[in-house]
């Protein structure tokens, strides 16, 4: 009886952290969507496909601390395309050098990103010159997992999207 018991409550317990802590992209830009290539022009990293940049917040909704540990963290994007699923790694840098981050009640944490978005996938063509069809897509679908060894947390929306 006693097993059963303690992975209810672990269970429970897992539940009541998740919904504690909102986590959403407050800000998701796109650029190189549509590549011009000219005589005159070189757009250093355009073979690069598309590139996101950001800003995404952790907020502690509760009314006592709570503490996150950056630089132990596992960040990704997560997106699908075509009923297949994607990740690319996150590095962001001068947040994930803090060892740890204690949240105060209500206190939300800023973090700014930014990746080449079909770096590493079978989706980047490098021949190709415009990838709207593939971000009409894909954007839908784009959430930020963070995962550290006491959180594991999903963005729940995007806010704002400007495409450039």
């Amino acid at each position: 009886m006693m097993k059963p018991t303690m992975i209810l409550l672990f269970v429970l317990i897992s539940f009541t952290t998740k919904s504690q802590i909102s986590f959403s992209i407050n800000e998701l830009n796109v650029y190189n969507i549509n590549i011009v290539v000219s005589k005159n022009t070189y757009n250093e990293g355009a073979e690069d496909g598309p590139i996101i940049d950001g800003l995404f917040t952790i907020k502690n909704n509760t009314d006592s601390c709570v503490t996150i540990y950056p630089s132990k963290s596992n960040i990704q994007i997560l997106f699908s395309f075509m009923e297949k699923q994607y990740s690319t790694n996150l590095y962001p840098l001068s947040f994930m050098e803090n060892d740890t981050i204690i949240l105060s009640p209500l206190q939300k944490e800023e973090v700014s990103f930014g990746t080449n978005l079909l770096l590493g996938t079978d989706i980047l063509n490098t021949d190709k010159k415009n990838y709207t069809y593939e971000l009409l897509q894909i954007l839908p679908t784009i959430r930020i997992s963070y995962k550290d060894k006491k959180l594991n947390i999903k963005t729940t929306e995007i806010q704002n999207v400007k495409i450039w």
